[in-house]
């Protein structure tokens, strides 16, 4: 009885004893003595056989298993990252972040492992399915978070970009416009928004990066990718509907005829009824010019008799002066003594004429002097019978307005035509700066 007792506590000892090779010897080492075992105590078996697969179970588990915390925070900030895009995961932020996201993942694979209560599977198989359920579930995640991570979209006509910012792994859309805006103001928008974008570029589909200088319009024509720190996220932007030349070309054919038909059922109708409004109108302008001209011609003869009366006194001073010289050198006088008066005669006279330029801005012609002083006097008695001339001028203009526009419409030659390009009719009003001018 005790050599028995002996023999079964050997056996359990061996047993119980931890393994220092793989689970493939293990299993072959301990099946001696796990027969032994049953040998000795039968009613045992189904428990021994369940508590050797659970055991083998659990050492190709933690085999596979990931790096507990303590060994992921020993990890540098590449292998971190490195791990992370193994996983489809987002490999932007601090350590910190990054380590509690590589747990968190490592949680759930752990917990979503599938669990087998037989013997009879070996450890190649369930290497085999863990890794095909981690390649399975981990696909479709790398394309819902690149969906998610950016994405453009048109919001009445004006195309809006939404980016995953890195810093707090939040959502920001940006409105661009599609003229004003380029690939150096897109960047600018994002660096303003997350101040933990180190480096940020544009790259088209073939590698190749865009300059700041590219218009976001051109930009959004084909696909590209945004490099934000160590991500890159691709953009693929909805199609826009352009433009082509045949539509232009049949937007000017439309246009051809719509202005064909308007001026056949419209544009005689509407010269005619034109021509009758600008009679009206210069008619009306007649009568209420008609008093006021009869006011202006009075005016007008009176300033012109005030400029013959000093046109001819002026000559009449020149006479006098010239027969008081006269008489002071051939009677009074001699010539030696007459001649420097003379000579300082016509040198005053020469400043004065000075002086008139500097008063005016002019310089001294008969014709303008004449005329200013006409105007002078034209003024200076409308004021004192209280004639409006500014009002008198406005009413000028207008009808010189309606004439020119009246001969324009009714001439043949220059008929449908804008008045710019109006180039045989002649006399055309005045304008405000002419009038201006004129006056001064």
């Amino acid at each position: 009885m005790s050599r028995n007792r002996a023999a079964m506590v050997s056996a359990f000892r061996l047993f119980l004893r931890p393994a220092t090779t793989t689970h493939r010897s293990l299993a072959l080492r301990l099946a001696p003595g796990t027969t032994f075992a049953l040998h000795l105590r039968p009613c045992h078996e189904l428990q021994q056989h369940r508590s050797f697969a659970s055991t083998t179970e659990d050492g190709e588990t933690d085999k596979h298993k990931k790096p507990t915390t303590g060994d992921i925070t020993r990890l540098t900030l590449a292998e971190l990252r490195t791990r992370l895009k193994a996983l489809g995961l987002s490999a932007a932020g601090r350590k910190q972040v990054l380590v509690e996201r590589l747990t968190r993942s490592t949680t759930c694979s752990a917990t979503t492992l599938p669990r087998t209560t037989g013997s009879n599977l070996s450890p190649e198989v369930f290497i085999g399915e863990l890794v095909n359920n981690s390649n399975t579930t981990s696909a479709p995640k790398n394309t819902v978070q690149q969906n998610e991570d950016i994405y453009v979209e048109y919001v009445n006509g004006m195309p809006h970009m939404t980016v995953r910012l890195p810093s707090r792994n939040e959502l920001c859309q940006f409105a661009l416009k599609p003229i004003s805006h380029n690939v150096g103001d897109l960047l600018a928008m994002l660096r303003a928004e997350d101040r933990g974008i180190d480096r940020a570029a544009v790259i088209n589909k073939h590698g190749v990066r865009i300059a700041s200088s590219c218009t976001i319009e051109s930009l959004l024509d084909d696909s590209f990718s945004i490099q934000i720190n160590n991500r890159t996220l691709d953009v693929n932007p909805p199609k826009r509907d352009k433009v082509t030349l045949e539509s232009m070309d049949k937007v000017g054919d439309v246009r051809k005829v719509i202005a064909q038909l308007y001026e056949a059922f419209n544009v005689g109708e509407y010269q005619l009824e034109k021509s009758n409004q600008l009679a009206k109108e210069l008619e009306t302008l007649r009568y209420e010019l008609e008093p006021l001209e009869e006011k202006k011609l009075e005016l007008s003869k009176k300033a012109a008799r005030r400029t013959n009366f000093m046109t001819w006194m002026g000559l009449g001073l020149m006479s006098v002066q010239f027969g008081i010289l006269a008489r002071l050198t051939w009677w009074e006088y001699s010539w030696d003594i007459m001649e420097p008066v003379t000579y300082f005669v016509t040198y005053g006279t020469t400043m004065a004429m000075y002086a008139y330029y500097c008063v005016t801005k002019r310089e001294y012609m008969m014709e303008d002097v004449k005329n200013r002083e006409f105007s002078l006097s034209l003024y200076r008695n409308a004021k004192k019978v209280q004639f409006d001339v500014e009002h008198y001028n406005e009413l000028k203009r207008k009808s010189a307005e309606l004439e020119y526009n009246l001969r324009r419409i009714n001439d043949p030659l220059n008929m449908q035509l804008p008045s710019h390009l109006v180039r045989t009719q002649e006399n055309t009003p005045p304008t405000l700066t002419e009038e201006k001018a004129e006056r001064k």
